[in-house]
C-alpha cells in the first residue's frame, strides 16, 4: 500500500517517448521542470508529487498548444500494454469500468477517481493525492480520454451530461465541440455520464479475458518498493508514464 502522505511516482521510457512524440526536446522539458536530464533513462526513476506536477507543467509550457489535452486524450492506438486499461475494456459497461479503474487508481496512481453512481447519472471526479491539485492538463486529458474510451468501447457517440473544470479553459469551444457538451467552472474537476450511456453495453466486454488478466493486475498493484510509490496511471496520454493510446490492441484482441 502506498503512503499517501509522501507518495512518489514512477516515470520512465513511456514518458520519454511521449514527450518526443509531442515534438518536444526531452532535455529542455526536464530542465524547465528542474529535474535531472537522465531521469527518464533506463528503467526510469521515482519522483515526488511536486516533481511530477512540475514535469506536467513543463510539458504543457513547452508544447504551447491549447489543444494539447485533446491530442493526449486521443485513444486511437497503443504503444504500451497496461493491464488496468485492459481490465476496463473487458468490463460490462462504463459503470463497471470506472469502478475498476477507481480501485486501481486509489492504490497506484498520483490521483484518484471519486465515482458516484446513482439512478440519475454516473459522475467521475478527479482528486489529487496528499492534498495536491491535479494539474489542469492532466485533469482535462483524463476527461477527454474517458469520453473517447466510452465511445470506442460502446461504438456509440457517447456525449457527457456535463463536464466541470476549476480553471479557465484554453480554447474552450474546441473542447466543448469534441465532448459535445458545455464545460462549466466548478471546484470539482469532473465528467458526468447519463444512466443510459453509463449502462450501455461494451462491445469489448469479455469476462474470460478479464479472469486471465485480473491476477496480473493485482500483481502490478502489489509489487513492493522501498519507497512509498504510485505509478503514473492507466491511461498513457493522461499519465505520462504508462501507456499511450491503448484502445486498438484491446479492440483487436477481443
Amino acid at each position: 500500500m502506498q503512503n499517501l502522505e509522501n507518495p512518489h511516482v514512477h516515470v520512465g521510457k513511456a514518458a520519454r517517448i511521449l514527450i518526443s512524440e509531442l515534438g518536444l526536446d526531452v532535455e529542455t522539458v526536464m530542465r524547465r521542470a528542474l529535474l535531472p536530464s537522465g531521469l527518464l533513462d533506463g528503467d526510469g526513476s521515482h519522483i515526488s508529487l511536486d516533481e511530477y506536477h512540475r514535469l506536467w507543467a513543463s510539458v504543457t509550457t513547452e508544447a504551447n498548444d491549447p489543444l494539447l489535452a485533446l491530442k493526449l486524450g486521443d485513444a486511437a492506438g497503443i504503444d504500451y500494454f497496461d493491464p488496468a486499461f485492459f481490465a476496463a475494456m473487458c468490463s460490462q459497461d462504463m459503470n463497471m469500468a470506472v469502478t475498476r479503474l477507481a480501485d486501481y487508481k486509489r492504490r497506484v496512481s498520483p490521483f484518484s477517481f471519486d465515482v458516484q453512481i446513482d439512478k440519475h447519472a454516473t459522475k467521475v471526479a478527479f482528486c489529487g493525492l496528499a492534498n495536491t491539485t491535479v494539474h489542469p492538463t492532466l485533469a482535462l486529458t483524463e476527461i477527454v480520454f474517458l469520453v473517447n474510451f466510452a465511445r470506442r468501447a460502446t461504438r456509440h457517440p457517447v456525449t457527457p451530461m456535463s463536464v466541470s473544470m476549476s480553471f479557465d479553459m484554453p480554447d474552450c469551444a474546441a473542447y466543448e465541440a469534441h465532448l459535445g457538451c458545455p464545460i462549466s467552472q466548478a471546484d470539482v474537476r469532473s465528467v458526468t455520464f447519463s444512466v443510459a450511456d453509463a449502462g450501455r453495453p461494451f462491445v469489448t466486454h469479455n469476462d474470460e479475458i478479464w479472469t486471465l488478466f485480473e491476477p496480473r493486475l493485482q500483481r502490478q498493484i502489489e509489487v513492493s518498493d522501498p519507497h512509498p510509490t504510485v505509478r503514473m496511471g492507466w491511461m498513457a496520454p493522461a499519465s505520462i508514464g504508462v501507456a499511450m493510446r491503448h484502445s486498438a490492441v484491446a479492440m483487436n484482441c477481443l
